[in-house]
Order: C-alpha cells, then sequence, then structure tokens
C-alpha cells in the first residue's frame, strides 16, 4: 500500500510539474508579447519625437514647447484667475467679459475656456471689490466692468 501511494504521489508530482512547465510557458509568452508591445510603443514615440524635431526646424524635441511659444509671444498658462487680473490690468478703461475671453484667447490660444467660470471669476473679483459694475448686464449683453483702483490713507484723508 505504500508502495501505491508512493506511486500516486509520484504521478500526482509530475503532473504539477507539468501543469507548472506549462503555466511557465505560457506565463513567458506572454511576458514576450508585452515586452514586444513595450518596444513597439517607445519605437512609435521615439518616430514621434524625431518628426517632431524635424518639423520644427531647430532640433529640439516637443519637450521644450513652452520656451519655443513664449518666443512667438503665447505664454504657459498662469491658472484662470491670474489670467484674467492680467486681462483686466491690460485693458485701459471698462471691459466686459468677452473682451476679458478675447483678450485670454488671443494670449493663450492653446486652452479651452467656458464663459461660466469666467462669469464666477468676474463676480468673485466683483466681491472683493477689485473690480465694480459700470453698466449691468440684461439678457444676452454682459456687464461692463472697470477696475477700482486703490486709494492709499493720504488720498482718503484728502476727501
Amino acid at each position: 500500500m505504500i508502495g501505491r501511494m508512493n506511486l500516486r504521489r509520484e504521478e500526482l508530482v509530475a503532473a504539477a510539474e507539468e501543469q507548472k512547465r506549462r503555466r511557465l510557458v505560457e506565463a513567458e509568452g506572454e511576458i514576450e508579447a508585452q515586452f514586444q508591445r513595450d518596444v513597439e510603443a517607445i519605437d512609435r514615440v521615439l518616430a514621434l519625437n524625431a518628426q517632431a524635431a524635424e518639423t520644427n526646424g531647430n532640433g529640439h524635441p516637443p519637450l521644450s514647447l513652452p520656451e519655443q511659444t513664449r518666443s512667438f509671444g503665447i505664454q504657459t498658462w498662469p491658472g484662470l484667475s491670474l489670467a484674467i487680473r492680467r486681462a483686466i490690468d491690460a485693458h485701459q478703461s471698462e471691459f466686459d467679459l468677452d473682451s476679458i475671453l478675447n483678450w485670454i484667447v488671443s494670449q493663450y490660444p492653446d486652452k479651452e475656456l467656458k464663459r461660466v467660470d469666467l462669469s464666477r471669476e468676474l463676480w468673485r473679483l466683483k466681491q472683493k471689490r477689485r473690480i465694480q459694475v459700470v453698466e449691468p448686464g440684461a439678457g444676452k449683453r454682459p456687464a461692463i466692468y472697470m477696475k477700482v483702483e486703490k486709494t492709499t490713507e493720504k488720498q482718503r484723508d484728502k476727501f
């Protein structure tokens, strides 16, 4: 009976070893296939990078895009709040949401903006008394704003 158990154990161990070998071969095939996909992806990225370097004429890879865009007068995106403040500073007098939007689009052409986000930020600046409403909007006509100039203590004392 012990001989039979040893024989049965040997058969089971042999079957387990065969299953292990099949799994290893299968896993090796999956690993090799993933490796080939990785190599192909690397080749595609390098080819795109080389193509971009050829097309921009100066041999820089696309990672140098912010420097290139600054040289063409296009700036990197500073964030909505700062972009709006810059747009307000760029206007000499009164402005509306559309003029702010147009200025931002001219400075940051790749940035997609929503009017509601601009409106929300203008409302916030109005609440902080950084801008004031000159003429309220009505219907599709946007409100007209102007920047509130900061006054110093000496200027306030004169009034």
